[in-house]
């Protein structure tokens, strides 16, 4: 954001010639004696002998898939907070009322205690899911949403939600008013992530299968022509969710 504010004044002051550049930025900041917080993940610190844990783990993938005869494989990558009970709603979520509950499913997630709970562990063998655990600092490599797509799809979403709020600061107000940057609502971002992960393709979501070593199989390009068919047909419409929560409210509850 001070980058394109930078801009912004720039147009203004009829500025030309003025690119606020990432040389530019740490001069401003050193200048202003500004610091910016600098986002870290687990991933940036890679085990020495990372390409053969990734290797190994794709073998064991693969293992996993011929001994339990697993057709779907997926790959869950929260972030932000997490615990062991939304562990078991995600689970409950997308799995338990699935067309075919006599077929195993294949869950990869990373080494976060969340997600190992007994309680999580539980319920997953009680629906027929297969949880494997990535290798600590592997997920970089390992993961396919890490491989493929996360990276574009955070950046499309940061794209949209600067979009939203230079057009907030544009927006015409009256003389004196205090200018006061509203967050955008639930509906708004729920559109903002339908239109990011519309903007992929099927081949980039198989393709970070491919480049961690798991061959997508010809059942699961079937299915994935199935929906975009059912989706060119009619919107395929999920459980509502409740106003309160980022989760649907079970049934019996």
């Amino acid at each position: 954001m001070p980058a394109d504010k930078a801009q912004q004044v720039a147009v203004n002051a009829d500025v030309r010639d003025f690119h606020a550049s990432d040389k530019w930025a740490s001069g401003f900041k050193r200048r202003h004696h500004f610091s910016l917080r600098s986002p870290t993940r687990q991933s940036q610190v890679c085990p020495a002998d990372i390409d053969r844990i990734a290797a190994a783990f794709a073998a064991v993938v693969k293992a996993t898939i011929r001994d339990l005869g697993v057709r779907c494989v997926y790959n869950a990558d929260q972030t932000g907070w997490w615990n062991g009970g939304l562990s078991v709603e995600f689970l409950w979520y997308h799995f338990a009322a699935r067309p075919s509950p006599q077929e195993p499913i294949l869950l990869l997630w990373g080494d976060f205690s969340g997600h190992w709970t007994a309680e999580v562990q539980r319920y997953a063998t009680s629906i027929g899911v297969v949880l494997l655990q990535v290798p600590p600092g592997a997920t970089s490599v390992s993961l396919p949403a890490d491989v493929a797509w996360n990276y574009p799809l955070k950046s499309r979403l940061r794209q949209q939600w600067h979009d939203d709020m230079r057009e907030q600061i544009a927006a015409p107000r009256s003389p004196g008013s205090r200018f006061k940057l509203a967050r955008p609502k639930r509906d708004k971002i729920c559109k903002w992530i339908d239109c990011a992960w519309r903007a992929f393709l099927a081949a980039t979501i198989a393709n970070g299968f491919r480049a961690c070593g798991l061959q997508p199989t010809q059942s699961c390009a079937a299915a994935s022509d199935l929906v975009a068919q059912l989706e060119e047909l009619s919107p395929l419409q999920g459980r509502p969710v409740d106003d309160e929560q980022d989760f649907a409210v079970k049934a019996d509850e």
